[in-house]
């Protein structure tokens, strides 16, 4: 994958994630074949997005992994824009899955 596409995958991928968009699929040009590909993707996001907070990890149960697809448990960065404080009010409307996760 060349450099550019990495970096434009990111920024695509975190202005839908910012703006609480989703797509299909990414355009095939920016669409990772293997997974250094997404790996590298996954290094210019946090670039884009800044170092990660923390850490999250879903699908740890059977149901589960077959609620979102999953044949294994996932891990992910948490970042912090998406770090809210104590007691702040979270809208559910942006939320594609409708879940708020502590």
């Amino acid at each position: 994958m060349k450099p550019a596409d990495a970096r434009s995958a990111a920024h695509l991928l975190w202005e839908l994630w910012r703006g609480g968009r989703t797509i299909d699929a990414l355009p095939g040009s920016l669409r990772p074949e293997t997974v250094d590909d997404g790996w590298q993707i996954q290094r210019e996001l946090d670039a884009v997005a800044g170092p990660p907070v923390g850490w999250k990890i879903a699908g740890t149960s059977r149901a589960g992994r077959r609620h979102i697809g999953a044949m294994s448990p996932l891990l992910g960065r948490l970042y912090a824009p998406f770090v809210l404080a104590s007691g702040s009010a979270v809208s559910y409307a942006p939320l594609t899955m409708r879940s708020v996760e502590a």
